[in-house]
């Protein structure tokens, strides 16, 4: 339904027959704008179900066209390729797990800001489909250098930027060491992506509950900030 029609009565009230009739105008070539959405998520959820499954090299166009019963020129329409899917993989995993949050629009105290941000991204980080995902791209990095520089532009790279931004807002910015708002935004993913996270791609851990994933957010972020507060002392070189 369109804005207009929220906001007009009249237009909530259209007859069976002229909205029959307005349908077949539109056509079934014509989706509206929320259904092809809709159909553009479910592409790329698919995709990287596929691509976790199977891996990058090994999955044709075809093949996933089948899987979502689109056409494969669809697919070429929307994304350019099979590359361009796979950045729109990343690309909805990056977002998904940084929603509903903005950290860069979050204005409780630093602390409790940067946990709420890591409990939510390692919880969406952490998902059985995100961490298979990770060892299909670590599977291939090596021989399609393509697949790791978009794995990293559409997830770390973008994260870090968002970390960056926030670290740069004049409130936060005081609270930290002299040091510049990258160093300083791969330096928290560093910690908060380190031994507990390395364990569960490579298979040595379950997959963490809501309890754990709290637990090992709260202590990434208390040892990033001993480490990168403003009131801390360089250790001596």
């Amino acid at each position: 339904m369109s804005a207009s029609a929220h906001t007009n009565p009249q237009l909530q009230r259209v007859p069976p027959r002229a909205e029959a009739a307005t349908a077949r105008r539109v056509g079934p070539g014509r989706p509206r704008q929320a259904e092809a959405q809709r159909r553009e998520q479910v592409l790329v959820e698919i995709a990287a179900r596929m691509i976790a499954r199977r891996g990058y090299r090994a999955l044709s166009l075809e093949s996933i066209a089948r899987e979502a019963h689109v056409a494969a020129r669809t697919i070429y329409s929307k994304f350019g390729g099979k590359a361009g899917l796979f950045a729109a993989v990343i690309r909805r995993g990056a977002d998904l797990a940084e929603h509903p949050l903005l950290l860069e629009d979050d204005r409780r105290p630093l602390r409790d800001a940067l946990r709420a941000f890591s409990r939510d991204h390692l919880w969406t980080a952490t998902r059985p489909a995100a961490v298979a995902l990770r060892r299909a791209v670590l599977a291939e990095a090596a021989a399609l250098p393509e697949v790791a520089t978009i794995y990293f532009e559409q997830g770390p790279t973008r994260t870090q930027a968002r970390l960056a931004a926030y670290f740069e807002r004049p409130d936060v910015r005081k609270q930290l060491r002299a040091v510049t708002a990258p160093r300083l935004a791969a330096a928290f993913q560093s910690v908060l992506y380190g031994y507990e996270y390395q364990r569960l791609v490579f298979g040595l851990a379950r997959t963490p509950t809501r309890r754990s994933i709290a637990a090992w957010a709260d202590a990434a972020v208390e040892l990033f900030l001993e480490g990168a507060s403003a009131e801390t002392t360089p250790a001596a070189h």
